[in-house]
């Protein structure tokens, strides 16, 4: 039986547009749309007049709606918002930023008068004025075979402290802070505490090495990411050409860790982490 308006809710998104409508599950659709109203018609949508500016300003930015469907409205709206982890999974598969600020009670792609739209995450940031990324279908699909194991791992501290950290960081305007907290979520994943660019360095190499040449070359290049991130850490900061290259290096590594055990479907334990300290052809290189 079809579900009515009433049981189900939206976010109303910008940085993303798919290139179709997608079924992520009974519960979960994704679709492109925008906001077709002009700003008198905006005026019969919100409830306050801080709503109705702010969706004057940001409105025609609209891209992209998650559709969620509940038993009931309430159950709708909880959903809707537990499931803003698919689209930070989307966020981090794309290595795009993506801002859902608007929620709503119908979708805009067949608005009616009963239409509502109301705050639901503001966060100001130049990256909302950048242009969309389409989103192919074949990467929805990818992203809809990640979800679930996303999804379980969410009960993991650690990795929820990465993702999220991911898809915000892209707000920091600050880079030198930006590179310190994608190294916060790196250490978070990967669970160390001591010799940290050595350890640090060394698992990243093993996990996302393919060939022994490409492994040396990680290493070396994850410890260089280190020295910059911990001159960023410790206030002397880099230059710009050189805090560009370790801020796209580092948030590389990380986008590629959290996919790696999004689908192994968990995160190492200690076990497995002494042993990749043991299994090491680049001893010689610590220091």
């Amino acid at each position: 039986m079809m579900k009515s308006n009433s049981n189900k809710s939206y976010l109303y998104g910008i940085g993303v547009v798919p290139e179709c409508e997608y079924q992520f599950s009974k519960q979960i659709m994704l679709r492109p749309t925008s906001l077709k109203l002009d700003h008198v018609e905006l005026q019969d949508v919100v409830d306050t007049q801080k709503d109705y500016g702010f969706l004057c300003s940001m409105g025609s930015l609209i891209s992209f709606e998650l559709e969620v469907v509940g038993k009931d409205a309430k159950e709708a709206v909880v959903l809707t918002w537990n499931n803003q982890w698919l689209l930070i999974l989307i966020s981090i598969y794309c290595n795009k930023s993506i801002h859902y600020p608007f929620g709503g009670s119908n979708s805009l792609s067949v608005p009616d008068k009963n239409l509502k739209i109301y705050l639901s995450n503001i966060f100001i940031s130049p990256k909302i004025f950048e242009k969309p990324l389409m989103i192919k279908k074949d990467d929805l699909k990818a992203c809809s075979d990640l979800w679930d194991n996303f999804n379980k791992l969410l009960d993991n501290k650690e990795f929820t402290h990465a993702a999220s950290v991911f898809s915000r960081s892209f707000n920091e305007p600050n880079t030198s802070i930006r590179i310190a907290i994608i190294w916060s979520a790196i250490e978070a994943l990967l669970n160390v505490n001591h010799e940290l660019k050595f350890r640090i360095s060394l698992y990243i190499t093993h996990l996302l090495g393919k060939s022994n040449d490409e492994k040396k070359v990680l290493f070396k290049k994850t410890k260089a990411l280190y020295d910059g991130r911990s001159k960023c850490v410790h206030g002397s900061g880099l230059k710009n050409d050189k805090e560009k290259q370790v801020l796209d290096g580092s948030q590389n590594i990380l986008r590629d860790l959290i996919l790696f055990f999004v689908k192994r479907g968990k995160l190492l334990d200690a076990k497995e982490l002494e042993e990749l300290a043991l299994f090491s052809d680049f001893e010689k290189e610590k220091d």
